[in-house]
């Protein structure tokens, strides 16, 4: 079977069959159980992880069209790498979908696991000024 080329980060209860589903929590029974915030990975330029329904997959630089990043960003503490990561494995012209809480919904904060709400001036470092988080060749559009 070849492995998809769409990843569901924080799968959790949003597992998708046509899908790379990757969380940190076993009980979600992801494709890969990760944490993509980790500072340590790519550091060789690529990872080799196991998976029962694909084999062996190889999260190298492009290999992503799409990632879903569904409700997980606001949990995350250590978001600037995880986001590099992202970026890494997202081809260029790939997709990045991202579904957040607005900071002003009552949302944002009801759930005590959110670190951070989100709003239209979130996503600057990440575009417009990269250069900030040491991105020198690609950042998001």
């Amino acid at each position: 079977m070849n492995t998809p080329k769409t990843l569901n980060i924080g799968s959790g209860r949003f597992f998708f069959t046509d899908c790379l589903n990757v969380d940190v929590e076993a009980q979600w029974t992801p494709d890969i159980l990760l944490d993509l915030s980790r500072t340590d990975l790519f550091l060789e330029g690529s990872i080799t992880v196991p998976t029962e329904r694909f084999g062996d997959v190889v999260l190298e630089e492009g290999c992503m069209d799409h990632i879903l990043a569904w409700h997980i960003l606001e949990h995350i503490p250590n978001l600037i790498p995880m986001m590099t990561h992202l970026l890494f494995v997202l081809r260029e012209e790939g997709t990045l979908h991202v579904r957040v809480p607005y900071e002003l919904s009552h949302g944002a904060w009801q759930d005590p696991t959110h670190v951070r709400a989100f709003n239209e001036n979130s996503w600057l470092y990440y575009t417009d000024w990269f250069w900030y988080l040491n991105w020198k060749t690609h950042r998001f559009v």
